[in-house]
């Protein structure tokens, strides 16, 4: 990363804070649309360990996974795009700058690896049903709202990326929660 999208996402981090994440990796883009993806009770939690979940699914181009851990349904960067960002993060250091900008970056830096070391998260008890339809996995909320929708990853919208088998494996494995959790 230079600077320029450093101070730029160094800029957009109150917003991005208050709109749960949105902001800028090493890989691609992830931006949320607050309004359709993310409304209370969802919340921004800490990332979880794919090989503790019930279930954890890729998203076709790998730079998202969703998955089903105990009483939740959570959505966060891919064990391995979260790891490259890491990496190009650890990797941009420039020698040559100023301490100023040497403390920018370390700023931006830290407020972009907390951001982007989460998870959007959502309790399966406040879920209707978890759906595959026209190619999309449907997250349904008990009002008969809609939630997870418009999470943007690499220009990809994360419930449209996902592979029919492992969708449909999603919705099973859902539904087993939903049964244990009445």
């Amino acid at each position: 990363m230079k600077l320029m999208p450093l101070l730029l996402a160094a800029a957009l981090l109150p917003a991005a804070a208050a709109a749960h994440a949105a902001t800028h990796d090493a890989g691609g883009d992830l931006s949320l649309d607050h309004v359709q993806c993310c409304k209370d009770p969802a919340r921004w939690g800490s990332r979880h360990g794919t090989r503790a979940a019930d279930i954890a699914i890729p998203t076709r181009d790998g730079a998202a996974t969703l998955l089903l851990d105990d009483d939740l349904v959570a959505v966060q960067l891919s064990d391995k795009a979260y790891g490259k960002m890491r990496r190009e993060m650890h990797d941009d250091r420039d020698d040559d700058a100023n301490v100023l900008s040497r403390a920018i970056k370390a700023a931006v830096y830290s407020s972009v690896s907390s951001l982007l070391s989460g998870s959007i998260e959502y309790p399966v008890r406040e879920l209707r049903d978890v759906r595959y339809e026209k190619d999309r996995l449907v997250f349904v909320t008990r009002d008969g709202g809609r939630t997870f929708d418009h999470i943007d990853i690499n220009g990809h919208e994360v419930t449209e990326n996902v592979r029919e088998a492992d969708a449909r494996a999603f919705v099973r494995e859902f539904h087993r929660a939903q049964a244990r959790l009445r």
